[in-house]
Parts: C-alpha cells; sequence; structure tokens
C-alpha cells in the first residue's frame, strides 16, 4: 500500500505524537509498504504564548524555507530509509501529496488539509492521539472529529469519548514502545530509593504538581534522589536538590535515567496515551501517577501502578511515600507494571493497524 502521514510542523525535538507516526512509517515500511511523512512549516519552535502572531509567521517561514533547502531531517529518532520525508517550505499543498492509497491526518490542524485533499491521494483517516484543546478551541478540535475520515484512536477513552459524539468510524489501537530500546539493564531490586519525572512548559503536563510532591517528598525523606529531564532549559523555579538533564540522547535516557531509578512519577492532568511512564515501567520503574485515561490504558491502581486524582499534589506524595517505604510494594507494582506493558508492542498495534486499512481498502472496492 502506499501510505502518507500529514504532521502539523517539522519537529526539531523530541514529540511524542511525532514518535508515534515515525515508528508507524518505520514498521509499514519493514512490511514492504511505500510510506510518505510530509512536514510543512509550522513549527512548535516558538511557544505560542511568547511572541505575537506575525512573529510566529515570520519564523515559521524562515524555518522552513531554510530546512527544505538544506534538506532538513529529523536527527532524534531513527527513520528507516526506506520512508520519504518531505519537508514543505510553507503549508501543505494537494500537489505536494503522493498518489496513494491512504492518507493521515495526525493532529487537528492538519485534518482539514487532508479532508480537502482530491480522492486520488488515498482514503482519509485521522490519527487521533489527544483531544487537543490545549493547542485549540473545543469547536476547532471537536469540529475535526466530526469531519468524514476514517478515525483511529490511541486509547480506550479517546474511544468513549468519540462514542459520546455520535461517531461511529473511530478504531482503537493502542500506542506502543520499542522493547528492544526501552527494557530493564539494571536490576530494579538493587535501585536505590529515587524518583524520576518528565519537565515539560505546558501546563497540562502537571509539573507544578509534581514538583510540589517531591517537595513533601524531600521533607520527610531527604536521601531519595529525585531527577527530571526534559526538553527545555533548566527550570529557575526547580528546587536545586533536583538533578536535570537536558535533552538526553535516548541510550541515556534508557541506561542511565530510566533504568537508575526506582520510580517514576508522572502528575498530568490529561494525556492521550503516556509514553515516558510506559517507557519507564519497561526499563524496571515502579509508575506512580495521575487516574487520568491515557495512563488507565496500561496502569491500574495498586496492581500496575499507584494512581491519584489530577491536581492533588499531597495525594501523589502519600503514594511516593507508600511506594519508597515498602520495598515489598514497589517490587510487586513494577514487575506487575514491567509485565503489563509488554503487552503493548510495534509489531501487534502495526497488525492491527494494517488489517483496519485493507479492511477499508476491501470496503471501498465494493463500493
Amino acid at each position: 500500500m502506499r501510505i502518507s502521514f500529514l504532521l502539523p510542523s517539522y519537529p526539531g525535538r523530541p514529540i511524542g505524537g511525532f514518535k508515534v507516526v515515525y515508528e508507524y512509517a518505520n514498521q509499514l515500511s519493514s512490511r514492504g509498504h511505500r510510506v510518505t511523512i510530509l512536514h510543512p512549516s509550522f513549527t512548535y519552535e516558538v511557544p505560542k504564548e511568547r511572541f505575537p502572531k506575525i512573529i510566529r509567521r515570520i519564523w515559521r517561514t524562515y524555518l522552513g524555507t531554510r530546512r527544505a533547502r538544506r534538506g532538513a531531517r529529523v536527527i532524534w529518532h531513527r527513520i528507516s530509509p526506506e520512508v520519504e520525508m518531505k519537508y514543505l517550505p510553507l503549508g501543505p499543498d494537494s500537489s505536494q501529496f503522493p498518489e496513494g492509497d491512504f492518507v493521515f491526518a495526525t493532529a487537528w490542524e492538519t485534518a482539514g488539509p487532508v479532508l480537502n485533499l482530491p480522492s486520488s491521494k488515498g482514503i482519509k483517516c485521522y490519527l487521533i492521539q489527544h483531544y487537543e484543546i490545549w493547542s485549540g478551541t473545543e469547536e476547532q478540535v471537536r469540529g475535526t472529529w466530526e469531519m468524514p475520515l476514517h478515525k483511529v484512536v490511541i486509547s480506550r477513552w479517546l474511544l468513549e469519548l468519540g462514542t459520546s459524539m455520535g461517531l461511529s468510524d473511530i478504531v482503537h489501537i493502542p500506542n506502543a514502545i520499542d522493547h528492544e530500546e526501552c527494557h530493564i539493564v539494571f536490576d530494579p531490586e538493587c535501585r536505590e530509593p529515587s524518583v524520576v519525572s518528565m519537565s515539560h512548559y505546558q501546563d497540562w503536563k502537571g509539573c507544578d504538581d509534581a514538583v510540589r510532591a517531591l517537595t513533601l517528598l524531600h521533607e520527610s525523606h531527604p536521601y531519595v534522589k529525585i531527577t527530571f529531564f526534559g526538553i527545555p532549559l533548566r527550570d529557575d523555579n526547580l528546587p536545586s536538590w533536583i538533578d536535570y538533564y537536558q535533552q538526553p540522547s535516548r541510550e541515556m535516557l534508557v541506561k542511565d535515567i530510566y533504568n537508575r531509578h526506582a520510580v517514576y512519577l508522572a502528575a498530568s492532568w490529561s494525556e492521550g496515551w503516556g509514553l515516558p511512564p510506559a517507557e519507564a515501567m519497561a526499563c524496571g520503574c515502579a509508575f506512580v501517577g495521575t487516574k487520568i485515561g491515557g495512563f488507565m490504558e496500561f496502569s491500574k491502581h495498586m496492581e500496575t501502578a499507584l494512581l491519584s486524582p489530577p491536581r492533588d499534589p499531597e495525594s501523589l506524595y502519600r503514594n511516593l511515600v507508600s511506594i519508597i517505604d515498602d520495598p515489598g510494594l514497589r517490587k510487586s507494582i513494577q514487575k506487575a507494571g514491567t509485565s503489563k506493558i509488554r503487552e503493548f508492542n510495534w509489531g501487534s498495534s502495526t497488525e492491527k493497524l494494517e488489517t483496519w486499512m485493507h479492511s477499508l481498502l476491501n470496503a471501498n472496492a465494493d463500493n
């Protein structure tokens, strides 16, 4: 099959939703399909709240033109040489899409352009990875869900949300992680009491809540090592007793961060799925997080994780104390969590996506 994905921008830094698309492209390519990924010039590198609209537009155009001319490429994730990566100097235009069997929107901003493509570009689909009201209005985002696109959602809570909207052309195919990359290197039972979490500039990631919970933990358990990693520069408000790694390599993240900590903490208010905690669990971390749809795709309170309500740092703190003070509980949660996350692999998810696409092709041929 000939398959195209339209991303909303060129990602100069790691972004979870983009990584999912790249991994699907790698997997589909390895199965003999011809895959193209298109990147318009729009960029997340200028945070929306910091600069006037005209400045952002000029910056996007400059970056897109420069990257298109120099042969821009993604360097933070391995891309199969069989995948065609197209970097567009401006926004997407139908002439830039190859003729194909399928074309996927991958974010709410890309749904409209895909909908308006001629049928020769392929059956029009929409890979939904979140209810993205943090980057658009609810009216805008919901409007894209209601477009006549064949929809794939990555978690059950998104499926339930779509069903509540009255949508029927929607299928659930869960995300996955690369278990060859993310695996246990250092025995979890030999790890010192320690907590790792991710820093992010979006409020809904709950980083302030995580810091509040960890501050309480530091006051009661000052011997517990605490580490953050992330894309941005170290936040000036991050306490000095927290170690920080800015944009670590994948090898460092897996071997020296995930594998050297006992607990992974995530305080998000909402997630489409949750790649970092899933990766950490695969690497032997016990997961302490919030009880939200994305995390509940692969975690259950007191079985594979300790979960508490979002926006409740005190509850997060209590769960951290429980798992730090009780090695038996920590071992039980870690083992069950690592076992559970192994169910989510790219081979299985890609096979489900491939089967779904074949069914659409057959239905289209019958019509």
